[in-house]
């Protein structure tokens, strides 16, 4: 009986302790799954948002150079924040990586 008691004081000990615990505590930041997540959300924001102005145009069909010129200015007239500049930048970058 004792033993019993005393597994389920730190099995509740433990629940207790782990429910406390933020996201970023339980979960360990993964740069390539972070990496992943914004190219996919760039992609979308891509796809919608920079199709608003003007018919979608290939990655691939301007340099790595261009894209540094055209990014900046787009991102500035689509009026889109920080976390969306930055997946869209990743999706770009890994549309000229993998073409």
């Amino acid at each position: 009986m004792r033993f019993l008691i005393t597994l389920f004081f730190f099995g509740f000990t433990f629940f207790v302790v782990e429910s406390c615990k933020t996201p970023s505590e339980i979960t360990p930041t993964d740069p390539e799954g972070m990496m992943k997540a914004d190219i996919g959300e760039g992609k979308v924001i891509y796809m919608r948002d920079c199709t608003r102005c003007h018919d979608q145009k290939k990655v691939e069909d301007f340099t790595s150079e261009q894209w540094s010129n055209i990014l900046p200015r787009m991102v500035k007239k689509a009026q889109l924040d920080e976390t969306k500049s930055r997946q869209v930048t990743a999706y770009v970058e890994w549309e000229l990586e993998n073409d």
